[in-house]
Parts: C-alpha cells; structure tokens; sequence
C-alpha cells in the first residue's frame, strides 16, 4: 500500500514540475515572437493574434503575398486530405500530399528569409527549420538586428 502511495505522489509531483515547465516554455516563446516582432518594427501584441501572427512574420521576413500563398496551399491541403479520407493514393490525396509538400518548402524558405532579415546564416536558418522556437529566443533576447530586405 505505501509502494502505490509513494508512486501516486511521485507522478503528481512529475506532473506538476512538468506543467510548470510547459507554462513557463509557453510564456518565454509568447515573450520571444513579441520581442522579434517589435525589433522588426511590429507591434508586439500581433504576435499573438492566431493567423495574424503568421501574416505579420511573413510580412516580416518576406512579403505579405507568400503568405497568402502560403495560406491557400494549407487550405486545399486540408480540403484534399478530408476529401482522400486518409487515402493518399486517390486522386484528392496525391493533391493533398502535394499542396502539403508546397507549404514544407515555403516554410523552408520562410526561415532561409527570417534569418537573412535578422542578419544570419545558413547555420541559423538550419536551427530555425529543425527547432523555431529556440532560434527565435536567440533573435529575440540576443543582439540580432533587423535588416529589412525584399525577397
């Protein structure tokens, strides 16, 4: 009986330094997207406004029109996907695979452009595809400077 006691509380422990842990990560990437967004010269809060965000970072590191693209390419990806019913070899899924693969390479380039802006390398634009959320706190809290480019 104590064995199951002391294993109740050993998970409730976990998961309370767990929960504190994903609050706290929630809170500093909330905090790094604004400090990003103002150092290009954007109001913070836009960061986070769902869509809105996207629209604004795209507009930060490339032009508002990609991503609209963008937003079009994940639309018909998420229409074709229904349409397929998890099928990828009908007709609907290959459309959905290939609209998914557009939006893989766009974002790969979204990145390659968000770093450029902020004055960094092929390096960074390889940890801002595989890990975004620690390469932003860099942009963020380190000294990076925006340097408005058009792509």
């Amino acid at each position: 009986m104590a064995w199951s006691i002391f294993s109740m509380l050993f998970l409730a422990l976990g998961g309370v330094i767990y929960g504190a842990a994903a609050l706290i990560w929630f809170a500093l990437t909330i905090l790094a997207n604004w400090l990003m967004f103002m150092k290009a010269g954007e109001a913070g809060w836009k960061s986070i406004v769902p869509v809105y965000n996207t629209y604004t970072a795209y507009k930060i590191a490339w032009t508002p029109n990609m991503f609209w693209i963008y937003l079009v390419f994940t639309v018909l990806e998420s229409i074709f996907s229904q349409i397929s019913g998890g099928d990828f070899w009908s007709f609907s899924g290959l459309l959905g695979g290939l609209c998914g693969l557009v939006t893989i390479v766009m974002s790969v380039f979204y990145c390659v452009n968000l770093a450029k802006s902020f004055g960094k390398g092929i390096g960074f634009t390889i940890g801002l595809i595989f890990l975004e959320p620690i390469f932003v706190m860099l942009i963020a809290f380190g000294s990076a400077q925006y340097q408005k480019r058009y792509f």
